[in-house]
C-alpha cells in the first residue's frame, strides 16, 4: 500500500507528519487521523513549505487543503489546492512539491 510517507519529496525534508495516511483506504477508514496540521515539508531551510491538512478537523464532511508558502507568508500562499479524496491529495502534493522545488531553484 502506498503511504504519504513513501512519496518522493525531492529536496524537501519532512518537518511534521501527524499520520502516515494510506492512499488506497477511504477517508472514513482513516477519519480519526484527519487533522488540520497533517504534513509539513520544508525546502531550502524552511524558506518554502508544503503544508497539507484536512478541514474541518476530524470531520467526515471535509476536504484536504494543500499549500505552498514562501518566506513564512501564510496569508499569501503561492499555491493552494483543495482535494476531496486521497488520490486527489496525492496529485495535489506532487504539484505542490514541484512548485516548491522550482521556487527554491530560483532563489
Amino acid at each position: 500500500m502506498k503511504r504519504v510517507l513513501d512519496m518522493d519529496y525531492g529536496t524537501g525534508r519532512i518537518a511534521h507528519i501527524e499520520m502516515d495516511l494510506v492512499f488506497e483506504l477511504s477517508i472514513v477508514e482513516q477519519i480519526d487521523y484527519l487533522r488540520e496540521d497533517m504534513l509539513q515539508v520544508e525546502f531550502s531551510g524552511g524558506r518554502c513549505i508544503v503544508d497539507a491538512g484536512w478541514y474541518p478537523d476530524g470531520s467526515e464532511v471535509g476536504r484536504f487543503i494543500v499549500k505552498v508558502v514562501k518566506d513564512y507568508d501564510w496569508s499569501s500562499p503561492i499555491y493552494r489546492e483543495e482535494a476531496s479524496d486521497l488520490l486527489k491529495l496525492r496529485s495535489s502534493l506532487v504539484r505542490a512539491i514541484e512548485m516548491a522545488e522550482r521556487y527554491t531553484e530560483l532563489t
